[in-house]
């Protein structure tokens, strides 16, 4: 089982499931009626348009979809629509994995709530959205008092793209900095405790904590962030370098403005990807300007196009296991599934967004042009020496 953002190759596998799920769940409850007016929501036209901006999930499992929300806007907030799952499986949770994928997608396209209304014949549907958390805001009253829309809200805590999918963030990358171990002693390993790095883009203080085994020097982190910040701070008191580490709350280009002006080592570990080419430039700009001469610069970078999908990665953390299957669904973009499960059942799932740039080694001495020397000491792995 996945939970995806579906494609336009959907279309007609959701017009299948939605015929079946659509009647089942109105037709002895309202009428058929009532189910084929809704199913006019549900052509291919309309599909087309919501699938084309990015706002339709599904739920697949063996390749069929099994179950489908849509996110639209009412007055400025988003609102939950379409949220259906397959009649066999309603028992599985599918709706809540919906639900979640539909959060990412609000926060994606801004406002301060999520809306979700249902009919106030749909018991099962108030139940639902009460322990999801969603209160009562209003109801629209119709004729038949069974079609009474009744809607609900909960707020959308948006600050960043990780906040939804922090703890499998840690989960998928708590191996990736062990490639860079000898890296980094090569470029940091000789400075001495007067010296300065900075970990641009530090996020959760992996690359900090693997830094500060490498170098005695004084480390600078900048990370845009909120969760990913709470978490370095947290890491580094575990580690016991608070004194050695200050962390600093900004993105690039601007938050390079609360960087040392004159800094010995520039580390950009995993983060490339994430800035657009006018913020790489930059970043690229700041190295060549700020670093001390002699001094090292290290960047990882892309070593394929993108994460191909594949066989999931999963990880056992006590009694459960984490398993974290990833997508491109385009150029710039990928997309990560992540299920917690107990023995045999999934007991909680998140889909997480964003973009994710495609960076190479010919991109980095683009950027910083024939100023210093380039060494490339692994795959994905480039280091510039000023």
């Amino acid at each position: 089982m996945i939970v995806r953002t579906a494609t336009s190759d959907d279309i007609s596998d959701i017009e299948r499931f939605a015929h079946r799920a659509v009647h089942d769940a109105y037709d002895q409850l309202i009428d058929a009626t009532y189910a084929t007016a809704l199913l006019e929501e549900w052509s291919p036209d309309t599909l087309a348009g919501a699938i084309g901006a990015g706002l339709v999930c599904v739920a697949e499992k063996e390749h069929q979809v099994v179950g489908l929300v849509e996110v639209g806007v009412v007055d400025g907030d988003p609102v939950v629509r379409k949220l259906e799952v397959d009649p066999d499986l309603r028992s599985c949770r599918i709706d809540s994995w919906l639900l979640d994928a539909a959060e990412v997608v609000a926060l994606e396209h801004g406002g301060v709530r999520l809306l979700a209304g249902h009919i106030a014949a749909i018991e099962d549907a108030a139940r639902f959205y009460e322990r999801a958390g969603f209160a009562v805001i209003g109801t629209d009253a119709a004729k038949d008092r069974r079609l009474d829309t009744v809607w609900r809200a909960r707020p959308l805590f948006a600050d960043g793209e990780y906040r939804t999918f922090a703890e499998f963030h840690e989960v998928q990358k708590a191996t990736d900095w062990k490639p860079l171990v000898p890296a980094l002693h090569d470029a940091f390993g000789t400075l001495s405790r007067d010296a300065t790095v900075v970990d641009v883009g530090a996020g959760s203080g992996l690359g900090v904590v693997a830094l500060a085994d490498a170098t005695p020097a004084e480390i600078i982190a900048l990370e845009p962030d909120m969760t990913m910040r709470s978490m370095l701070l947290a890491r580094i008191d575990g580690a016991q370098i608070l004194d050695r580490v200050t962390v600093h709350a900004g993105a690039v280009p601007d938050g390079l403005a609360l960087l040392p002006d004159s800094v010995d080592g520039v580390l950009a570990g995993h983060m490339l990807g994430h800035l657009n080419s006018e913020e790489r430039q930059s970043l690229l700009d700041w190295t060549v300007e700020h670093l001390r001469p002699g001094g090292s610069a290290l960047f990882t970078v892309s070593a394929a196009a993108n994460p191909a999908a594949g066989e999931p990665d999963e990880r056992r953390v006590g009694r459960h296991r984490y398993r974290i299957t990833h997508r491109a669904p385009a150029p710039d973009a990928y997309e990560s599934f992540a299920e917690v499960i107990d023995g045999s059942e999934t007991i909680r799932t998140r889909l997480s967004r964003g973009v994710w740039r495609r960076v190479t080694a010919d991109d980095v001495r683009a950027g910083i042009g024939d100023r210093g020397q380039f060494v490339e000491p692994a795959p994905g792995i480039v280091l510039w020496r000023a």
